[in-house]
């Protein structure tokens, strides 16, 4: 039976009220910082003059960064708390704590609240009187673009236009995470996607239908945020027989890691792609602490390379999460070449080297080559592969439903 139009209104909106709860502020910290067009190692960065950055100054030209600094000191009120810092630069760039590559910062918000959760957060448990020396290394960008400006709250206006190759300073807050609230955001948001995914008459869906009504009816958010809290533990755990059932004996099994796609060289400089696998890596190990089952896949050699080179400390974390098996070193080639306009000397070469680095690196025989984001695909390339001793390959652009040509007819095959 199919749920009626009010009763899946009241649901998202009772979802939805869900984010007011995620982040509540507590402190704010100001920034000194300095422009530059360079790409400066976090240590030089640190011993530059600097001058005061505060909410509202507007900065940067296209490919330039900036690099602010402040400093947190844990108040006796937020002792034992969950801190998550929240910046308030309007752009992406690189966070540092107290010296350590420690996350990646966008700033949109709406669409990455995840990066509170993760990214950002200072501290599980506070300590009173704990100091945190934050750095931000934020990238102004290649290009006209919308980003978000302001400080974390319910009261965030929309995506406010900023003009083009030119980001401003918001506030950046400190505040307690409520991750009870995020969770059951995320436990909601999966069983509406699996009811949706399914036959409105199937007896699974009843029963979701009937879970999802039930938390309407059990959390009241008029009511003093420690009875809300506890609401929200209660719908968790009588969601939890749901989000815990599988299904039939006879389905297949599936195993999911996590990936980032990294173009090397795309709309902006190759110095930028290094930036980018700072905030990029530091994020997944991040990941992996808090969710020792989550596994990562990092495809390019020459990325790795870099981040050796640029980001030492960062580049022994990845190794040793490589051994613990957490991040997945596996590709075959160098990068994740264009296999139309060059030639079959250049493809064995890509599978040389980067079959090398691995085994030599990490101790890998590579036998998958993962190219998802190639504009096309060589006739010869089964053959080097199998000459290079590379058994399987990945990649999603054949089935991309934007190429105007005949479509590919399988979606796997061995």
């Amino acid at each position: 039976m199919s749920m009626q139009a009010e009763w899946k209104d009241r649901i998202r909106q009772w979802k939805n009220e869900l984010k007011r709860l995620f982040y509540r502020e507590m402190d704010e910290i100001s920034f000194e910082g300095f422009l530059t067009s360079e790409f400066l190692p976090f240590e030089q960065a640190c011993q530059h003059q600097r001058s005061p950055f505060p909410a509202g100054t507007r900065w940067g030209k296209a490919f330039e960064y900036g690099w602010f600094f402040g400093e947190y000191r844990v108040p006796e009120t937020a002792a034992g708390k969950k801190l998550v810092l929240n910046l308030g630069f309007g752009t992406e760039g690189t966070v540092f704590v107290n010296g350590e590559a420690f996350g990646t910062y966008r700033a949109d918000w709406v669409r990455y609240p995840h990066q509170y959760m993760c990214d950002l957060v200072l501290s599980d448990s506070a300590v009173a009187g704990e100091v945190f020396q934050i750095a931000f290394e934020a990238y102004a960008g290649h290009g006209d673009r919308s980003i978000m400006t302001g400080p974390l709250s319910e009261n965030r206006p929309a995506a406010a236009p900023v003009p083009a190759q030119q980001a401003v300073v918001g506030r950046t807050t400190v505040g307690e995470w409520c991750e009870d609230a995020y969770q059951l955001f995320i436990d909601l948001s999966t069983l509406i996607d699996v009811r949706n995914g399914m036959e409105e008459d199937s007896l699974r869906v009843m029963r979701i239908d009937k879970a999802l009504k039930q938390f309407t009816n059990l959390v009241d958010y008029e009511q003093p945020i420690d009875g809300i809290l506890k609401d929200i533990q209660k719908a968790r755990e009588m969601l939890r027989p749901l989000l815990e059932c599988t299904n039939g004996s006879t389905t297949p099994e599936m195993a999911a890691f996590g990936h980032s796609h990294l173009d090397i060289a795309w709309l902006w400089p190759v110095e930028e792609t290094k930036h980018k696998c700072a905030r990029t890596f530091s994020t997944q190990l991040k990941l992996m602490e808090m969710y020792p089952e989550y596994r990562f896949l990092q495809s390019q050699p020459y990325l790795y390379e870099q981040t050796r080179e640029r980001y030492p400390e960062l580049y022994e974390r990845i190794c040793r999460k490589v051994e613990n098996g957490q991040f997945i070193p596996e590709g075959g080639m160098w990068v994740e070449a264009d296999t139309n306009m060059t030639g079959g000397e250049s493809l064995i070469r890509q599978f040389l080297y980067g079959k090398q680095f691995f085994k030599e690196e990490f101790g890998v025989e590579s036998r998958l080559l993962w190219l998802p984001d190639v504009f096309g695909y060589t006739a010869a390339l089964p053959q080097i592969m199998k000459g290079c001793g590379v058994d399987y390959f990945t990649t999603q652009k054949i089935l991309n439903p934007y190429n105007d040509c005949e479509p590919f007819p399988y979606n796997y095959f061995s």
